[in-house]
């Protein structure tokens, strides 16, 4: 009896960064596929969603200072990141 397994290595598709901004500072996502990208506060309140195209795409970071979850969903492959808006 046998078990065939498959391992596939793991590639992050989604890149946030600078996760430390100043208020208005761009924030660039890097995606090998279309996504719809949002932010969310502290409190869980969503501010902005974004449709972005495959590629490295620029948004603007919040105005107010803090801390806010950028969520980056794709075809196959969700990312959370938190980013400091100081």
């Amino acid at each position: 009896m046998s078990c065939p397994l498959e391992v596939k290595p793991f590639i992050k598709k989604i890149s946030v960064h600078p996760t430390l901004v100043s208020r208005g500072q761009q924030i660039t996502i890097e995606s090998a596929q279309d996504n719809i990208t949002t932010i969310y506060n502290s409190r869980g309140q969503q501010l902005n969603t974004y449709t972005l195209p495959a590629g490295s795409n620029s948004i603007p970071a919040p105005d107010d200072k803090g801390i806010y979850i950028i969520r980056t969903e794709a075809e196959d492959d969700t990312d959370n990141c938190k980013i400091i808006v100081d």
